[in-house]
């Protein structure tokens, strides 16, 4: 999906409230000091994502979802240009004349203005703890250092570390996939062992000594794949429950970007327990009395081998098919 809605809580009368498919026919470029002109400064998100769940679920009055989210949605803010002829609007892209005129008390030079050039914030990508240059994908959320063997990503003003496991693999040639790995206190339901997994998930094994003392984890991808791909990633990690043994080196092996924020993968567990509950019908009403907690998170660098058409992880019998996670880069 993708949608456009006037960044502004002021003054929804005198611009537009949407950009229609100017964004996504229309060449777009980086804001730079060379852009002349007064940028208005954006407000109102939550504003906007209001709106869009409003008219996402018009339809859904006499049947509403159980529950939902949005998971890896990308907010990119784009300015349209306008100019004014006296007190008239123009539209700079048509220069024709909108239906907005400005009011005797309104003056555009009274209006908060910004250059958003000069308030981004750029960090130095040198690792915080051995100083060496931090490495990592152009769509890459977390950068890494080969020196120390530390991952980082911005979170404000500063770089934070995240903490990371590797699986080992004797495949040099394995492309090392990142997971979420999120164990979390579960209420409305009993949830917190292997055991318990079998129970509520109907899996057709027998219960073994032991289970009982393996902690439940939920799996997610740290990357953006299509929903199909990303629900069912979930649910296969989550059904096998993998026990890895955990280096805490990157080793040679490279590493697929991560793109998908840890923020994104809590949203995804209630979707991933509606997954998992068997049998649906008796278990899905449940749904909104479960409530999920997270109490820790590591990432996970799971090992892939490349074949012709996918990625493949014999361990778990799981494959990714090279094309949709190529595709996957435009989400």
């Amino acid at each position: 999906m993708d949608v456009s809605h006037l960044a502004m809580v002021e003054h929804t009368t005198l611009f537009p409230s949407t950009l229609g498919f100017r964004s996504q026919v229309l060449r777009l470029q980086l804001v730079s000091a060379e852009n002349t002109g007064n940028f208005l400064r954006p407000k109102g998100f939550r504003e906007t994502m209001d709106i869009f769940n409003k008219q996402f679920n018009a339809h859904r009055k006499n049947d509403p979802a159980i529950h939902q989210d949005y998971i890896g949605e990308t907010a990119s803010l784009i300015y349209s240009p306008f100019y004014l002829d006296g007190r008239q609007l123009v539209d700079a892209v048509l220069n024709e004349d909108t239906s907005a005129r400005l009011s005797d008390d309104l003056d555009m030079d009274e209006l908060d203005t910004c250059r958003p050039e000069r308030e981004t914030l750029f960090l130095p990508g040198l690792c915080p703890a051995c100083g060496w240059d931090l490495t990592g994908d152009r769509e890459s959320l977390a950068l890494v250092c080969r020196n120390c063997d530390t991952l980082w990503r911005a979170r404000g003003d500063t770089l934070k570390q995240i903490r990371y496991g590797r699986v080992e693999t004797k495949d040099t040639d394995a492309l090392l996939m990142p997971f979420w790995r999120i164990e979390a206190g579960v209420s409305g339901i009993e949830l917190a062992t292997y055991a318990d997994l079998v129970k509520v998930a109907n899996l057709p094994k027998v219960p073994q000594p032991g289970w009982q003392d393996i902690p439940f984890m939920f799996w997610a991808p740290a990357f953006k794949i299509t929903p199909q791909i990303f629900l069912r990633l979930n649910r296969q990690f989550t059904f096998a429950q993998p026990q890895y043994e955990l280096t805490q080196t990157f080793g040679e092996a490279e590493m697929h970007p991560i793109t998908l924020p840890v923020t994104e993968a809590v949203e995804s567990l209630k979707i991933t327990m509606a997954a998992i509950l068997r049998p649906p019908k008796k278990m899905l009403p449940l749904l909104p009395d479960i409530a999920i907690k997270p109490t820790a998170i590591r990432l996970v660098l799971v090992p892939f081998s490349r074949r012709h058409h996918d990625l493949f992880n014999a361990d778990l019998n799981v494959s990714i098919n090279k094309n949709t996670l190529a595709h996957a880069a435009n989400l």
